[in-house]
């Protein structure tokens, strides 16, 4: 999507992470993924990440599919999973630049995670903090 200049980066990108199929080892790395998609946000360097069922639950008309393949372990046959981009709605939260409808047009407002990690909702709590800090 960079590359063709439909995004400037990795952020303004969600991730959409498919897998078919009823065996349990495709369930289980499916649960996995799913509770750990926070986390995958940062390792796909991307505003959001979310497991979905089908194709059907993709809300962006503009999307770029790829394909991989998944192990919970090195001694566990890969599973095939299906990696869908589209470009991320809303707008970027000042403090850790995810895109989220969370955030207002003007983005003043922190995203609900940069409030938890902070306890601090906007754009000037964060720089009154900053400053009450350095006095």
């Amino acid at each position: 999507m960079r590359q063709a200049d439909r995004v400037g980066s990795q952020l303004e990108c969600n991730v959409y992470v498919l897998a078919s199929g009823s065996d349990p080892q495709v369930a289980a790395l499916l649960s996995l993924l799913v509770s750990a998609s926070s986390e995958l946000e940062d390792v796909f360097l991307c505003s959001s990440v979310k497991v979905v069922d089908s194709e059907a639950e993709i809300e962006s008309a503009e999307q770029f599919k790829a394909k991989c393949r998944l192990a919970m372990r090195p001694s566990d046959a890969p599973i095939d999973v299906k990696l869908v981009l589209t470009p991320a709605k809303g707008h970027k939260c000042p403090r850790c630049w995810k895109y989220t409808c969370e955030v207002d047009a003007a983005e003043t407002q922190l995203c609900q995670r940069c409030v938890r990690a902070t306890n601090l909702w906007s754009v000037t709590d964060l720089a009154q903090s900053l400053i009450n800090e350095k006095a």
